[in-house]
């Protein structure tokens, strides 16, 4: 098949972000999504057109992301998907009713004249969170285990020291796998959606890309002193397996790191918990390195992205109170730190892809009509200046550390057609250990909210 004929005009990404127990805010958001693009592309006459080419995610992200097209590989189409993920995160959440409801029963009235007191909502889910980490959650993650220092035996009762509760995910390994929300190894070619798996290398500090289209991820950094670009492949030939999904999604200091090939990962969300970077690394890596073989003129699919993320990025909601936006509690102030830490930081990524689109566009205009302005000797002499010129080295490298040529900078860019950002909103009723509350109240609450927050931004 020629190259023109493989590579289409334009592709539709999904992006989720890392969140814990948030995720489940994805569910309804997705819910929503799956109901209203159709929709949207019948009305601009592209009916059939896919509903996603790409699922990207980070951590709890990478996991909904690797249960959506696993079944749509088993099941060739869309049709069902929210169903499937719908019952994932319902057989995850937990009733917590007999063990926290009782036990905040008394919040209100003991505490309704405290004007510093959390609403009521709020301490049901701080309970419900608390309860989770104390006792483990069923088919998530286990019952904690104590560490203690073995480097400087600090076994002080006075803080700070050195001990801490480790869980172990080996309950949520087997529940994906086992339960049959997922089904692996995920392996995807052209015409099937492209699964994107972020994680962290703690040895390295880098992020890595797991790639159902490609049997191996390539990664790694240029090392200051030697200048030597220091590269580490991770072979995946049968495809994505859930221990990739599982090194997405080791939250540090939770976990122990999943290690895969000798190395180590954490979690996506240490380095890139938004991964669009990496998705227009990947897709033009993809798309014009592998299947354009680098040739000149090749293209690059347009990138019509939504990015659903579950941490606020602004004030916003219900909770902004003008004289008091900024918390001074421990809990608020930790929440705080969670959502600036955590949320979404992508725009100057978009911005930044869109201006180098504009000023390749920008040199194209110029190199089409300059010429226009020449007699035949001009014109031939202004294009062997510029072909000597696009072939020299420019001062940037590229990701690997190579040397790249000015012509190549103009060759196979990505174009963003289009950025939505569904965003789960800053509430009064949050906590900081909100990704651990997986209690089926707020699961509930979290997927009617994704539903209906996506609906109304597609609205607009």
């Amino acid at each position: 098949m020629a190259v023109s004929s493989e590579i289409p005009d334009k592709q539709r990404v999904l992006i989720l972000q890392g969140g814990g127990a948030l995720g489940a805010y994805q569910v309804g958001a997705f819910k929503a999504l799956a109901e209203e693009l159709p929709k949207m592309d019948a009305n601009r006459g592209e009916t059939n057109r896919p509903l996603f080419d790409i699922v990207a995610g980070t951590s709890i992200g990478a996991i909904n992301a690797a249960i959506l097209v696993s079944h749509f590989k088993q099941n060739n189409g869309w049709k069902g998907a929210f169903e499937k993920l719908e019952e994932f995160w319902n057989y995850i959440s937990f009733d917590t009713s007999h063990a926290v409801d009782s036990d905040i029963s008394w919040w209100e009235s003991d505490h309704k004249n405290d004007e510093n007191a959390a609403s009521v909502e709020a301490a049901r889910r701080y309970y419900s969170a608390k309860f989770f980490l104390k006792n483990g959650t069923p088919h998530v993650f286990s019952y904690p285990e104590f560490k203690e220092d073995d480097r400087f035996f600090d076994y002080s009762i006075s803080l700070p020291n050195n001990q801490w509760f480790l869980y172990s995910n080996e309950e949520l390994k087997r529940t994906i796998c086992d339960s049959g929300f997922a089904k692996f190894p995920i392996s995807t070619t052209i015409g099937e959606p492209r699964l994107l798996i972020v994680s962290t290398d703690v040895g390295d500090g880098a992020t890595v890309t797991f790639d159902s289209y490609l049997p191996e991820s390539k990664y790694g950094r240029v090392d200051e002193r030697s200048g030597k670009y220091l590269e580490h492949t991770i072979k995946h030939n049968q495809g994505i397996e859930v221990s990739h999904v599982m090194a997405s999604a080791c939250i540090p200091l939770f976990y122990n790191y999943e290690e895969i090939d000798g190395r180590k990962f954490w979690d996506g969300g240490v380095l890139s918990n938004t991964p669009l970077r990496e998705v227009i690394h990947m897709h033009r890596y993809y798309w014009y390195d592998k299947i354009g073989k680098r040739e000149p003129g090749s293209k690059v699919p347009n990138l019509e992205i939504y990015i659903i993320g579950v941490w606020p990025s602004s004030e916003d909601g219900d909770s902004v109170n003008k004289d008091n936006a900024i918390p001074s509690d421990y809990d608020g102030l930790k929440a705080k730190f969670y959502d600036i830490n955590l949320s979404d930081k992508t725009e100057y990524d978009e911005k930044s892809a869109t201006m180098v689109s504009d000023l390749i566009e920008i040199i194209g205009n110029i190199r089409s009509l300059a010429p226009k302005h020449m007699n035949l000797d001009q014109q031939k002499e202004f294009d062997m200046i510029l072909q000597d010129f696009l072939k020299r080295d420019a001062q940037s490298k590229s990701r690997d550390g190579e040397k790249r040529s000015y012509g190549s900078l103009l060759n196979g860019r990505v174009k963003l057609d289009k950025v939505v950002r569904i965003e789960l909103r800053e509430s009064k009723n949050d906590i900081s250990n909100k990704a651990f509350d997986l209690s089926a109240i707020t699961t509930k609450n979290l997927m009617e909210q994704g539903e209906k927050d996506t609906k109304y931004i597609l609205k607009d």
